[in-house]
């Protein structure tokens, strides 16, 4: 079986120089935030459509994860977009645009 990032090498290589060209304070700062912030209790309240979309191979934000976030938003879509990891944006941006095009409202 050929492993994803032989599959996706030009994904492979976009992601790597999106992290490695965003400033360090920035990147440092977004782990910040994310351990200072607990969203479950406040996700109940958002009444708005929500789209919530994870790659089903992302181990960071796993599919597992986002169905707790989908299932505790009231109006809430989940989609795992099939053999793309943690960059959906850049790994699989046709997927992306598709499944945002179905969204109620887009």
């Amino acid at each position: 079986m050929n492993s994803w990032a032989q599959i996706s090498p030009d994904a492979v290589e976009a992601r790597v120089k999106q992290v490695f060209d965003t400033p360090e304070e920035v990147f440092l700062s977004v782990f910040s935030i994310y351990a200072a912030t607990e969203m479950l209790p406040w996700l109940p309240h958002l009444d708005c459509p929500c789209l919530v979309m994870t790659g089903e191979l992302d181990a960071g934000s796993s599919p597992v994860l986002n169905k707790l976030i989908a299932d505790t938003l009231p109006n809430a879509e989940l989609v795992i977009l099939e053999n793309l990891k943690h960059s959906i944006l850049i790994e699989g941006t046709e997927k992306n645009l598709a499944s945002i095009a179905r969204f109620p409202g887009s």
